[in-house]
């Protein structure tokens, strides 16, 4: 336990930006202090508390755990659009540079454009209220799902698959 303890702390501060380590700077200040009294002599090899540490470890893993779904959060939606976002709007005919933009279907085009962009803005509405549950440790029902959600691929139907762990999550008031 003591090695994962280490393995999570040291990711949390590695991986979070300045405006997540802000968010989170309260229990990380925690974790510091129950680090300090764990460094004052109170542990070590021949002497320690098993409830000490266990107490630890599950104050570390469920801040770990919310950082990096809150981070996963922001990857699918930086998913999300890439995936219509780095696709041109019009390309040229048979992708020769002596040939007009190809704007034939450009009522089409625009639609499936805007469809990509509606599908990343549901992403992103679920995405940011999950990520302030997640930030400041603050769950209760929610009726909209991140699975409820889908993203399709431009010029396809196939959907980009968006998956939440609310059922790990503990359901308060």
């Amino acid at each position: 336990k003591l090695m994962r303890i280490v393995e999570w702390y040291n990711e949390i501060l590695e991986t979070c930006v300045p405006c997540e380590r802000e968010l989170i700077k309260k229990e990380i200040l925690e974790i510091d202090k129950i680090i300090e009294q764990a460094c004052s002599g109170r542990i070590d090899w021949n002497n320690y508390e098993a409830s000490f540490i266990d107490e630890f470890y599950d104050k570390l893993k469920n801040l770990h755990t919310r950082v990096m779904k809150a981070q996963n959060n922001i990857r699918k939606i930086r998913d999300s659009i890439r995936s219509w976002g780095q696709v041109p709007m019009y390309q040229r005919k048979d992708a020769s540079t002596d040939s007009l933009l190809d704007i034939e279907d450009r009522p089409g085009k625009v639609q499936r454009r805007l469809e990509g962009c509606f599908d990343t803005k549901k992403l992103i509405d679920v995405a940011m209220e999950q990520n302030f549950r997640y930030f400041f440790d603050y769950f209760v029902k929610s009726e909209i799902k991140i699975s409820d959600v889908s993203v399709r691929k431009p010029a396809t139907n196939e959907s980009l698959a968006v998956v939440r762990e609310l059922s790990e999550i503990k359901i308060e008031g």
